[in-house]
């Protein structure tokens, strides 16, 4: 355990040289302001294996962000890789598949605004394009866009 210049914690632990512990986290930094880092790693790749994130951030907000890691890469079955949630409460997921923007069965991307309001993206094959936006309104029905104002 050691201290930055900024008053910041961290603790980290090793095996062979590299970041690595069995089943529980291998770094965590606590920042003066609060926020903490808290990241799981095996033989130097952040790693976690039983359906839990492997690098957890909440921020002195108390917003948090959460990523889902397998050997390394963004990856989680049957639920999005990477999960942001605001202070306010707007949640923010993504699915990834060995690091890809990916999903078979839906959107790749969801946004569920504090009303209820949920926007979904759907993307290319490389994950880069969006090629459809959905939006629904709180009970699910589908929002009809804004009509546009003419001149």
């Amino acid at each position: 355990t050691e201290v930055d210049v900024n008053g910041s914690t961290i603790t980290t632990y090793f095996w062979k040289g590299e970041f690595h512990r069995d089943n529980r986290p291998a770094m965590i930094i606590t920042a003066a302001d609060g926020s903490t880092d808290t990241r799981y790693y095996q033989h130097g790749l952040m790693h976690r294996s039983d359906d839990q994130p492997a690098w957890i951030e909440t921020r002195a907000d108390g917003s948090t962000l959460e990523h889902w890691c397998l050997k390394g890469r963004l990856h989680r079955e049957g639920g999005p890789a990477l999960v942001e949630v605001s202070a306010k409460g707007v949640r923010h997921e993504k699915w990834y598949r060995d690091s890809r923007l990916e999903r078979a069965d839906g959107p790749q991307s969801v946004s569920t605004s504090i009303t209820g309001i949920r926007t979904e993206r759907y993307y290319d094959k490389f994950g880069k394009k969006i090629i459809a936006t959905k939006k629904y309104d709180a009970t699910g029905r589908p929002r009809s866009p804004r009509p546009r104002r003419t001149k």
